[in-house]
């Protein structure tokens, strides 16, 4: 199983050798087995990680059912309860194989509205990012967010489990 912290050290290293002064997303690509982890990681510190975005590919080209995107929806729902918003079911295109997530509700104030937004893919793919649109503004931007290092551990745990499919044995 991939493990975050190999992650967050080879970003590190990383930041060592060439700098990021510039406050930049780095990406950080681990892979293991048929698993592609994709972090697009901001800054750390010993408390936390500045995520700007998170995906997750299975490179074994194996293409889900509607039924196991489905179970994939309901995992990520279940597993994810840990993010500042909860997570919907906003949109899942059968035809296509898509499904989109998003915070119900958004983080909302006079300013702007922010939330995170999941895509799964029938091709077992996971993107997670975070936007805010602020108001009077036209689209949402994606920014960076926070996360604990332990909730930063727990979200890589947690996808990798809700997005692996388990073959029955009846």
């Amino acid at each position: 199983m991939i493990d975050a912290n190999q992650v967050l050290l080879k970003f590190e290293a990383q930041r060592m050798c060439k700098g990021n002064t510039a406050q930049k997303p780095v990406e950080i690509v681990h892979t293991e087995n048929n698993h592609k982890l994709i972090t697009n990681i901001v800054d750390t510190d010993k408390y936390g990680v500045l995520l700007y975005s998170l995906q997750w590919v299975c490179d074994d080209k194996t293409m889900s059912t509607i039924a196991i995107l489905q179970q994939h929806i309901d995992n990520v729902l279940q597993k994810m309860t840990f993010l500042p918003e909860n997570l919907a079911l906003i949109e899942f295109d059968e035809k296509n194989m898509v499904a989109q997530l998003r915070s119900s509700p958004p983080l909302q104030d006079a300013r702007s509205i922010k939330y995170f937004e999941c895509c799964l893919t029938g091709d077992r793919q996971f993107t997670l990012a975070r936007f805010e649109k602020k108001t009077g503004a036209g689209k949402p931007l994606q920014v960076a967010f926070s996360l604990t290092r332990e909730i930063f551990g727990r979200l890589v745990n947690d996808v990798i489990t809700a997005l692996t499919i388990r073959t029955s044995t009846t």
